[in-house]
């Protein structure tokens, strides 16, 4: 019996290992091969979706950094769906000059539905006549002055669905919060920067992602 596990773990390790490999395939691409760089392009129309639930006291500071890209605003257009809410994100939105669609639904529960419910009305109304492509951030997000603006470039390029750097507001609070900036940088230097450098497709989780418009119609 000992003999079959000492086989099993072999055997279970080296599959393990095969499948990881490409991380390594991964680490060698980032460190060895040029990076691309992209020229600076015309400002496109954007659509940026907010699915926010209870989120008064952080979605101002985002949207206050959203106003404060050095990006023609006249191209932006901020949608928020406030799902859920028991507070005032609604309001503050509104009042920030955000188009919101309020959503109550107990049953279907998540940022998925939420999303969706948005983008339908933001199609059945027609407000995304001119709108290229859509930005998704959480309402707890803060962006550099200059992350519309070099996504605009890495579009303007060609790409359909671009992903981008992020980190956490509180790295140095705690081990929790420090993991969680490691795993942001990882994410961005050893996984989507090197399939970037290889043309492959990026990995988008979460929140910091643009994808074209025509993506979803399709």
């Amino acid at each position: 019996m000992r003999l079959f596990f000492e086989i099993f773990s072999t055997v279970f390790g080296a599959i393990f290992l095969l499948g990881y490999f490409y991380q390594v395939v991964y680490v060698l691409v980032v460190l060895l091969k040029k990076g691309k760089s992209y020229p600076e392009a015309e400002p496109k129309n954007y659509g940026i979706l907010i699915a926010a639930r209870n989120e008064s006291a952080v979605i101002g500071h985002l949207i206050d950094s959203i106003k404060n890209q050095k990006y023609p605003q006249d191209k932006l257009k901020l949608f928020v769906v406030a799902d859920n809410c028991t507070d005032n994100t609604a309001e503050i939105c509104r009042e920030k000059g955000a188009t919101v669609y309020e959503r109550q639904n107990k049953e279907q529960i998540g940022k998925g539905y939420a999303l969706d419910f948005l983008l339908k009305n933001i199609f059945a109304a027609n407000l995304d006549e001119n709108i290229e492509a859509f930005f998704v951030f959480d309402a707890d997000n803060v962006l550099d002055e200059n992350f519309i603006f070099e996504m605009n470039k890495a579009y303007s390029a060609g790409n359909r669905v671009i992903t981008s750097y992020r980190n956490s507001k509180n790295y140095g609070d705690n081990w929790i919060s420090a993991g969680h900036g490691l795993w942001y940088v990882r994410e961005s230097k050893f996984l989507n920067e090197a399939r970037m450098k290889l043309g492959t497709t990026c990995a988008v989780s979460g929140t910091g992602f643009l994808f074209d418009k025509n993506i979803v119609k399709e």
